[in-house]
């Protein structure tokens, strides 16, 4: 849920805005925490991508989704993203367990998905801290030999794979069988009404 208010800038405006930021370190993140709830303890932490321009205003997805999208960043983003996530997890030492949303067009490339096995691989082998990557059930009903790859992948890691915004949208519910996730999150339009 977006809470700011609408920041209104022109396609070209966001265009160059964002060239900066990747250019600029201009791409941050922040995170949630995940509550136990049995307990109110902190479970694990959900990660999320914020922009910051020249004068150190954040704007949120919301405001520059689409043009990511409409301009093909978006696998650069969230690989430029997780290449943050992934140093300064490193350097706190903290070992959590911590949640990383990944887009279908990060997931359908093989380079990317095979980079990010190995950064896992690399920087998290002897580590306690777990990622969990969640993907939306529709961009797998839509894609589904890609995340077959990227489950394969995964699975040679302690890292595990997720999926959110579930949905009964498929008749056949087989494919969670071969992809195997972790845990499930159901879509918020079964718990409204």
């Amino acid at each position: 849920n977006y809470l700011e208010d609408d920041v209104k800038f022109t396609k070209q405006e966001w265009i160059e805005l964002l060239q900066w930021a990747f250019e600029n370190d201009g791409l941050l993140f922040h995170a949630q925490n995940i509550l136990d709830v049995e307990n109110n303890s902190v479970y694990m932490n959900e990660y999320y991508t914020r922009l910051k321009d020249k004068e150190g205003t954040v704007y949120s997805p919301g405001d520059f989704w689409s043009i990511v999208s409409s301009m093909g960043w978006l696998g650069k983003l969230e690989k430029q993203t997780i290449q943050k996530i992934f140093e300064t997890k490193k350097a706190s030492n903290l070992e959590t367990k911590a949640v990383i949303n990944l887009t279908s067009d990060f997931i359908s490339n093989k380079r990317r998905v095979d980079w990010l096995i190995m950064q896992l691989n690399k920087m998290f082998k002897n580590s306690n801290t777990t990622f969990y990557f969640e993907c939306v059930n529709a961009d797998i009903l839509s894609n589904l030999s890609s995340y077959e790859y990227f489950t394969k992948q995964i699975a040679t890691t302690k890292h595990k794979f997720a999926i959110e915004s579930f949905t009964f949208d498929s008749d056949n519910l087989d494919y969670l069988k071969v992809l195997k996730p972790e845990y499930i999150k159901i879509s918020k339009s079964y718990l409204v009404g």
